[in-house]
């Protein structure tokens, strides 16, 4: 009786066992079969052991029709190729591997993997096979190329904003090291004013630049992908069952027409800085040529000394709204210190603008009249429409110290005169009052040595 009953136990417990392993094995077999990722088995010839649905929905064929195939039946050469390497190091070493692999799908749309190999051994120890666990990750790799690309693309700007500041800063420093070179203190004044109205807005944008980079939404990038990595091992499920999983696509394509939006505005403003930029170099070019010839007589032709003028104002002249009109006529070229004339033409021209900004009217205007004046004279006029001079203050205005405005310093339209004096030639004003506007009349000699006047 003691033996029945030994036995009778036995029994019992086998076939709970058994009933156990086979809960077990539809337990895994169901696991297998919802799982959201691609599951498959080989042999040691690389022979398809096993494929589970997701697998087979994903190449479209059934598991009869894959049976005992290998991938050089079903997928490219290449492919193939790969993946065949990928196994054979897996069953020599009898060590896992895993790696991120990227496919095209039959519409050649790019598509990312996280692809695990593990050996597959018998009851002997012996490996017979492998398995391979694929899960799609393109949702979380494009965010991170995306990521990736974004920072590229803000710290180039911000690598572009840095070079501006130095390009700045160094175009300053040269401009300064040329006026003192050249000991055109005057001259020097007017140009760093139409300089620093140019650095003026290259500081906007600058700061504009800055603080859009600092305001970037590209910073959200940094938790979708870590959003990403936390859901790695359940991506599938995430995105479809999860419902900040399943707002996450449409959050991602929102977020980057924010970026894109971004990174043309901060374009818009990089493009406006390397205007400005180029405008200060423009200046700087044409004072370094008058630099070069400091106390140097040489011949030249009277517009392009004019224009050369112009070129420094030209920034501020568009900024206020100022008509520039031309009316030259064809004169000879005129032997002479080119800077000095320089000096009286950039003075003439400030004054001329402010003089229109302070009438208040809307059509403000300067004309610039090039003539003979004789056989042996040009005259330059620089006219404008703006608040006109009172007439007691006409035989004044020439006088060290004398000015009208607020900020002015008194010796501009004075050192101009001068400067006209010492080139043979004269600097002369009529206005018929208040409101009127004025006219800068600057007459110089064809050649040096003929008698001047300051009026």
């Amino acid at each position: 009786m003691k033996r029945g009953r030994v036995k009778t136990t036995s029994l019992t417990c086998h076939k709970r066992i058994e009933e156990q392993l086979k809960d077990s094995e539809a337990l895994y077999e169901s696991l297998v079969r919802y799982l959201p990722c691609r599951l498959i088995r080989k042999d040691r010839k690389g022979r398809f052991a096993y494929g589970n649905p997701e697998f087979l929905r994903a190449i479209g064929k059934s598991w009869e029709e894959i049976r005992g195939q290998t991938d050089f039946d079903l997928f490219t050469k290449e492919i193939a190729e790969q993946c065949w390497q990928d196994d054979v190091r897996v069953m020599e070493s009898g060590r896992f591997y895993e790696n991120v692999e990227q496919y095209a799908d039959a519409q050649g749309v790019e598509m990312f993997f996280q692809v695990l190999k593990t050996p597959v051994w018998d009851s002997h120890g012996e490996i017979i096979g492998v398995q391979i666990i694929a899960w799609e990750i393109t949702e979380r790799e494009r965010a991170k190329k995306q990521l990736f690309e974004t920072n590229q693309a803000l710290q180039a700007e911000i690598d572009a904003r840095k070079k501006l500041e130095l390009e700045k800063e160094r175009v300053h420093k040269q401009l300064l090291d040329i006026s003192r070179r050249a000991g055109m203190a005057e001259v020097a004044t007017d140009v760093l004013h139409n300089v620093g109205n140019v650095l003026n807005s290259v500081n906007v944008s600058a700061t504009l630049v800055a603080e859009k980079v600092e305001r970037s939404k590209a910073v959200h990038l940094a938790k979708v992908a870590a959003l990403l990595q936390e859901h790695a091992a359940d991506l599938g499920a995430f995105l479809t069952q999860n419902e900040q999983g399943q707002k996450l696509p449409g959050y991602l394509t929102l977020l980057s027409e924010n970026i894109a939006r971004e990174q043309q505005e901060v374009q818009k403003e990089l493009a406006s800085l390397r205007g400005s930029i180029d405008h200060i170099k423009e200046i700087v070019a044409t004072q370094q040529d008058y630099a070069r010839v400091s106390g140097v007589t040489e011949t030249a032709r009277v517009n392009e000394l004019l224009e050369d003028a112009v070129k420094m104002h030209s920034g501020a002249y568009l900024r206020h709204a100022v008509r520039l009109e031309r009316e030259y006529e064809d004169v000879p070229p005129i032997t002479l210190e080119k800077h000095k004339v320089l000096h009286i033409l950039v003075n003439l021209l400030h004054n001329a603008k402010y003089a229109c900004d302070e009438s208040g009217r809307t059509d403000k205007q300067v004309t610039l009249r090039i003539a003979k004046a004789g056989d042996e004279r040009v005259r330059i006029e620089v006219a404008d429409n703006g608040i006109g001079i009172p007439a007691e203050n006409l035989t004044r205005i020439f006088n060290h110290g004398f000015t009208t405005r607020k900020s002015g310093h008194g010796f501009g339209l004075h050192s101009g005169a001068l400067a006209a004096k010492e080139l043979g030639g004269s600097l002369t004003v009529v206005s018929e009052g208040c409101g009127k506007g004025a006219t800068f009349v600057l007459e110089l000699p064809r050649r040096p040595g003929e008698t001047s006047q300051i009026v």
